[in-house]
């Protein structure tokens, strides 16, 4: 590429403001200090220093800035020395027109490894805002139309002479400390170099390590990246700099030539289609017992109802009343980026409808983002350059490759990010986030509900008559029925419902429309059904019929006309919006094997098709799980037939590759339990695994570890201290690979001290020596955790009291 495509990628990306600019040395050609004299670039620097430092002439080959700024403090008097070189020579006074001409675009965020001010002194002549961040600082969201500066090695202006020069990335000691890749800015500049359309590196020679690593990162950053470097450049610095992107050897005049004329700010982008602008002024109605089986059966709230609910104008003790209280916790704390997460049907989607209800009547624009149906970045930069206070919910946040970091990189303070996802998501990547967005985010865990709420909820069902003969109960004892047998969860406390006689005769009229359909569509509620409680969408008529067969989509279109609105939409789907409604119908109304024979259709299905439909693949795994097909069982015989339905599906082809189907096969005769048979499938897991490229073996590890400890409990074999060491050996490696993942081992070692109370008798001396130490290893791994992650259901203060307990019991063997 050539100066044309660097001047087609400044007029056609930098008037977005979503552009980065990286400055190194050579950005100061030009600029002079208080003496009057040009700011020093790297190699004028270098030689100031060596001058200082008083190192002869013949000895200078080789030295680069940092072995330079290290010769210097060997030399000097004291270290606050640097700080006084560094203030003497790079404090600012004048620029050049080509510095402001690029400091006034509108960059998203400008980083640099100059200790100077030479872009401060641009920026202040241009009359342009901004804020001044260096290393050590927290990352924080952009202010629209403020322009953000992030020194990575430290700033002069943010240090006085006679300080230490700890504060700045100066020698090769402080290339090598851990605070540096530590460091939030730099995380950022990871994100923004990620999700920039271009990026604009002027004066630099890459050599400093973490930058350059950043940049190497993805090889596509390479086709968006722009190097402006000297006219006239050494072959050396050529050579260093052309594998990061496209070189341009016009100097930082040349480039500044090329952005004459570019407007400060693109015209509006328009909304695009998929993100949706959520309206809450739809026409009320009264409360209604139609509303309580609209959001039991259906899992859905009417936008009207709510927003009536909130103006006081027809009130009913409801738990949209959480929704106040977490959105004046938000608001208080200044936190932008919100997640909310539960369990299947724990009302996650139902709690962010009603969160967006409340920020809708304080003014809030409220948008919903459907990455399913476009490009996320068109969205971003939509919302990006909006003034007003915004909010966008995301759901399956996870689900969708960057779309955090994406979503997170919106460079406004006024924009609440309300992310949606299973618990389960979150738990796995918690120590991820963690690790990011630290002090950032605001956790809201819908999965528990607290005192306040158990008892809006218990008010709310009297008040429709669902308590029955409960009626005349007390509140308290309603809240006790909510505490412990429906264990304080929303999923449980619908399924108490569903059991109700308040309902059952609307539960008769759905399951009689049911049976009163042609066989195939009937088959057709049914996987809607599980297609719901495994968290997929709706399965529509035409995806339904171009997985299961074309006489689905022949019988649904040909019924469309007839069919109860109740069961289904105007577009053919089943109205299970509810995976509460749909495990409920599976369980109660369909026979297991019945039950198992479509799940075994579906699954068929989508294991011939998921070669070529990649979106299959995702939809056959989940529909695989033990957990959700075990969740559709009602006989008492379940896990026997569970296990029948795996040892049916050793055909399909998912089987002879993917390690997941065995481990699912593992664990259903784990549950018989066939500890033989069951031990054999974790070793073809295993094996396939190994053909796999970069795969973690993280759940193959943890269901060994557990299956190790409840075997010999079954008296499976006698090898207690040894399956023991081993069970701890893969709980290491897997707190060792993965931080995100620390609960499930965790929760294994919380089963160690039953095991060893129960078989310390015959484990021999030597191996309980082992068993000892590796349980210290694992303390010590636990110990280098944040409080956040081990504070997961006191994960941390749980596995201490195991690993403890364990080494009372056996403190007579050391």
């Amino acid at each position: 590429m050539g100066n044309n495509s660097i001047a087609d990628s400044l007029r056609t990306y930098v008037p977005t403001g979503r552009a980065i600019l990286i400055l190194g040395t050579g950005f100061t050609y030009g600029a002079k200090n208080r003496y009057s004299v040009q700011v020093p670039g790297a190699d004028t620097l270098v030689k100031l220093l060596l001058d200082e430092a008083r190192i002869p002439a013949d000895d200078r080959e080789g030295f680069s800035l940092v072995t330079a700024i290290d010769a210097y403090l060997e030399n000097a008097d004291n270290p606050g020395q640097l700080s006084q070189f560094l203030h003497r020579h790079l404090q600012c006074v004048e620029v050049q027109d080509h510095h402001r001409t690029i400091s006034k675009l509108p960059w998203f965020r400008i980083y640099t490894t100059n200790y100077d001010n030479v872009i401060e002194v641009s920026l202040d002549r241009e009359n342009v805002q901004y804020e001044v961040f260096d290393q050590s600082g927290r990352a924080i969201s952009r202010k629209h139309d403020t322009t953000q500066v992030i020194h990575l090695h430290g700033y002069i202006s943010s240090t006085n002479p006679r300080d230490e020069p700890n504060r700045f990335i100066a020698g090769v000691r402080s290339y090598a400390e851990p605070d540096l890749y530590e460091s939030d800015w730099l995380r950022q500049l990871e994100r923004d170099v990620d999700n920039a359309p271009a990026i604009f590196v002027v004066g630099q020679s890459l050599r400093d390590i973490h930058l350059a690593r950043i940049l190497r990162k993805k090889p596509q950053f390479a086709e968006k990246t722009h190097l402006i470097i000297e006219s006239a450049p050494k072959p050396a610095l050529l050579f260093a700099t052309k594998s990061f992107g496209d070189v341009h050897t016009i100097g930082v005049d040349g480039m500044a030539s090329l952005c004459v004329g570019i407007n400060k700010a693109a015209p509006l982008l328009t909304r695009p289609p998929h993100l949706e602008e959520l309206s809450f002024e739809s026409p009320m109605q009264e409360a209604s017992q139609s509303n309580i089986e609209s959001l039991l059966l259906k899992g859905r709230v009417d936008r009207g109802f709510m927003t009536k609910q909130i103006r006081g104008e027809h009130r009913v003790v409801y738990f949209v009343e959480r929704a106040s209280r977490y959105k004046k916790e938000i608001i208080d704390r200044r936190k932008r980026i919100v997640f909310v997460h539960s369990s299947i049907a724990n009302g996650k989607t139902i709690f962010l409808t009603e969160l967006a209800a409340r920020l809708s009547q304080d003014g809030w624009t409220i948008f919903k983002l459907h990455p399913e149906r476009g490009d996320s970045q068109d969205a971003f930069d939509f919302i990006s350059q909006r003034l007003q206070n915004d909010a966008i919910i995301i759901e399956d946040v996870f689900q969708y490759e960057s779309l955090l970091d994406r979503a997170c990189a919106i460079g406004r303070t006024n924009v609440l990010l309300l992310f949606g996802t299973r618990t389960s998501a979150f738990e796995l990547r918690f120590g991820s986030v963690q690790r990011e967005l630290s002090g950032r985010y605001f956790e809201i865990d819908l999965n528990v509900l607290n005192e306040g709420e158990l008892q809006q909820t218990a008010e709310y069902l009297g008040q429709f008559g669902y308590w029955r003969e409960r009626a005349a109960s007390s509140v308290k004892e309603k809240i006790r029925f909510l505490s412990y047998n429906c264990h304080r969860e929303m999923r449980s406390t619908l399924l108490s419902l569903l059991e109700s006689p308040a309902i059952r005769s609307k539960l008769d009229n759905y399951f009689e429309a049911i049976n009163a359909l042609p066989p195939r569509l009937s088959e057709f509620i049914a996987l809607s059904a599980y297609a719901r409680m495994i968290g997929g969408a709706e399965i529509d008529a035409f995806t339904m019929g171009s997985i299961m067969g074309y006489d689905y989509y022949r019988e649904i279109v040909s019924y469309r006309r007839t069919l109860d609105t109740e069961l289904f939409s105007p577009g053919g789907e089943a109205q299970f919006r509810s995976p509460v409604f749909g495990e409920y119908y599976l369980r109660e109304h369909i026979e297991d094997e019945r039950t198992l024979e479509l799940i075994s259709e579906f699954v068929h299905a989508l294991d011939r098709f998921s070669n070529r439909e990649a979106n299959y693949k995702p939809i056959l795994r989940q529909a695989l799980r033990y957990r959700f097909i075990k969740a559709t069982m009602k006989s008492s015989l379940a896990n026997e037939l569970v296990d029948r339905f795996f040892e049916q599906l050793h055909n399909l082809k998912i089987a002879k590759s993917d390690p997941l189907f065995w481990i699912q096969a593992s664990i259903a005769k784990l549950a018989i339990p066939n500890y033989l048979a069951s031990e054999n499938y974790i070793a073809t897991a295993r094996s396939f695994s190994r053909l796999l490229r970069n795969f973690d073996p993280y759940q193959i590890d943890t269901h060994e570890a557990k299956f190790l400890i409840e075997s010999r409990l079954g008296g499976y074999q006698r090898d207690y201290g040894l399956a023991l060491l081993k069970s701890a050996n893969l709980v290491i490696g897997v707190i060792s690979r993965r931080e995100e993942d620390l609960v499930l081992p965790i929760e294994i070692v919380t089963t160690y001290p039953d095991y060893y109370a129960r078989f310390k008798e015959e484990i021999p001396d030597h191996e309980v020596n082992s068993v000892r130490q590796r349980l210290v290893e694992i303390e010590a791994r636990m110990n280098t955790y944040s409080d956040a992650v081990l504070a997961r259901k006191r994960i941390g203060e749980r596995g201490r009291d195991a690993i403890r307990r364990v080494m009372s019991l056996s403190d007579n063997y050391t």
